[in-house]
């Protein structure tokens, strides 16, 4: 029996091809869980059976212990080696098992790299999330291959960005056909694991090659298809194709019109609006209180009929707050005010012992000024806009520290603890060569793979008393290298008073929407604010409209208790699409 009633199941059962719609919270993943496992009671088939096409790996991991708990699969079943994943990664394993096309040799960072310094472009610097020429054209490349275009229909805007950070003009046309060949006749002698002969595949290459040469998969009584949404031209041939020749296979389909916001990535509406299946709305958000699915549906309103969906819940807070404005000078550094409603502020304002945070931003650039204000105050977040605690190896420094400072006898170390691979190389790294018992060099050699917990009680082999004494007298400062964020450090200690911060537990997160779509946090600082680029192209341009009223909406539907939304922290348009909390009145931009 399903734990939970399915939605639409009197009118399209089990056995049918559905659309389920979803809005945010509805629980998309639960209808997907239970129509997959009342398949397999109604029918023949076997998760062997089932092909699940999605990107979240709680997805599947759900459906598989669901299956297991229940003794529909194995418990020695494994996910990983199923035919559930991503699109790019079934379309990988259909090359290798029905054709003699070797696609094993992927495009990787190092090639990427490689192919710019033969051309004198930029592609790293120190912090690997910094924006450069090199991927700034690989992220065109990719847009090229994704929505399937030619270098001239690369958007001017795109083309223009190149340029400026590359300083000099670009022959976009010249290095596309550049990097076609350098993928097919690879330089052998400069990239290890290659032969004459190998050619190198991008992921968006393997879509192509199963929709070029009409690839279905074999022996599938079930397709599933999860955020439908994102989907871009490259993925929906793909989908379409199958769903036009698997004429004895059942489709779920899943996904949110009001979702689709990378048409930077060349996703549409349409490709969503045009699946013809029966449609099944999920009706209830379980996700967002009352309050905050109204407002969402107030920003969507400025451009579209609301969804029929209801909260399960009428909790939760929702308020906008005007906060102190953070500058940004020419060397990209930004000033961050210490008054009242900066990120920090806000935090220690709202944020209770254990709840979640998200920061959402429009662009990657709001996030580094939110950064210095968490890392100002040693809250720890992670990011994948900037450069965040664990990337700097802070929080093993810091939790390596905290384990250290346990001895209370360097002569007879009696702690029951170890540092993990990570704090062990943390330490090592960033301790000077004095400290050290013995040539630094060695020991990074000796422990630079080192896989397991190394025992505190024999770090002694490793470090100096020398060391223990400073630790012990609170000066770290003198025991690290000058490369060390020291204040940062310090802040951390100040802030955890030397309690260990569980690096995969950290629950504060700085995101763009983007980047936080499919996310949800117990409280959601949600900033207002567009650069003036996004604004200008919003006033001309009716899809960017709209796809700038979605990326809107799905910023004010990520919390499920505390939602605020941040004002005036940043010089750039007003977000037209964000009414005040108490009031109906929004500036609302007219098409």
């Amino acid at each position: 029996m399903s734990r939970f009633s399915i939605v639409g199941v009197d009118e399209h059962p089990v056995t049918e091809s559905v659309l389920i719609d979803g809005p945010p919270g509805t629980g998309k993943t639960t209808q997907i869980s239970e129509r997959i496992e009342e398949f397999i009671r109604q029918t023949d088939a076997t998760i062997e059976n089932v092909q699940l096409v999605t990107y979240r790996v709680s997805l599947a991991n759900d459906i598989v212990d669901r299956l297991k708990k229940d003794g529909l699969v194995e418990e020695s079943f494994d996910a990983q080696k199923s035919k559930i994943g991503t699109l790019h990664a079934i379309c990988n394993r259909l090359l290798r098992d029905r054709t003699d096309i070797d696609v094993t040799h992927k495009v990787s960072w190092y090639h990427k790299k490689l192919f710019c310094e033969q051309h004198g472009i930029q592609y790293d610097t120190k912090n690997r999330k910094d924006k450069t020429a090199g991927k700034v054209l690989f992220n065109i490349f990719g847009w090229m291959l994704s929505t399937k275009s030619t270098p001239q229909q690369v958007p001017q805007s795109k083309y223009d960005e190149l340029v400026e950070i590359a300083g000099h003009h670009i022959d976009l046309q010249g290095l596309h056909k550049a990097w076609n060949d350098f993928k097919q006749n690879p330089p052998i002698d400069e990239i290890k694991d290659l032969e004459e002969g190998d050619e190198l595949y991008e992921f968006d290459e393997l879509l192509l090659l199963v929709s070029e040469q009409h690839i279905t998969p074999f022996n599938i009584d079930l397709l599933v298809v999860d955020e439908m949404h994102d989907v871009y031209p490259a993925m929906y041939d793909v989908i379409q194709m199958w769903m036009g020749e698997m004429n004895d296979t059942t489709f779920i389909i899943a996904g949110d019109k009001h979702q689709v916001i990378t048409e930077y990535q060349g996703a549409s509406p349409e490709f969503y609006e045009s699946i013809d299946l029966p449609e099944v709305s999920l009706p209830i958000t379980y996700r967002c209180p009352e309050e905050h699915i109204s407002y969402a549906h107030r920003v969507l309103s400025h451009q579209f009929e609301t969804p029929d969906v209801i909260a399960d819940s009428d909790g939760g807070v929702i308020t906008d707050v005007t906060a102190p404005r953070m500058y940004q000078n020419y060397h990209g550094e930004w000033t961050v005010s210490t008054s009242k409603n900066n990120p920090a502020d806000l935090y220690d304002d709202f944020v209770n012992e254990g709840e979640s945070v998200i920061y959402a931003v429009r662009i990657n650039e709001q996030a580094k000024a939110i950064a210095k204000s968490l890392e100002d105050e040693g809250i720890p977040f992670v990011s994948n806009s900037v450069e965040d605690f664990k990337d700097s190896e802070l929080i093993d420094l810091y939790n390596a520290l905290c384990k250290f400072k346990k001895i209370d006898d360097y002569s007879n170390i009696d702690v029951d603890d170890k540092f993990s691979a990570d704090e062990l190389g943390a330490i090592i790294r960033n301790t000077r060569a004095g400290y050290i018992d013995g040539h630094k060099g060695d020991v990074e050699f000796l422990f630079g793979d080192f896989k397991g917990g190394y025992s505190v009680s024999k770090i002694d082999n490793l470090l100096t008393e020398e060391y223990f004494n400073d630790i012990v007298q609170n000066n770290i400062g003198e025991t690290l290298l000058e490369s060390v964020e020291k204040d940062k450090l310090i802040r951390l200690i100040d802030k955890h008073n030397f309690e260990l911060v569980e690096p995969d537990g950290i629950s504060t997160k700085i995101l763009t929407i983007h980047a936080a779509k499919g996310l949800e946090a117990d409280n959601v600082f949600l900033y207002d604010g567009i650069p003036n680029q996004i604004y200008d192209s919003i006033s001309t341009s009716k899809s960017a409209l709209q796809n700038e009223c979605r990326v809107w909406y799905v910023g004010a539907t990520r919390s499920s208790n505390t939602l605020v939304v941040v004002r005036e922290a940043f010089d750039m348009q007003r977000s037209p699409f964000l009414p005040l909390v108490n009031s109906e009145q929004s500036g609302v931009v007219q098409q």
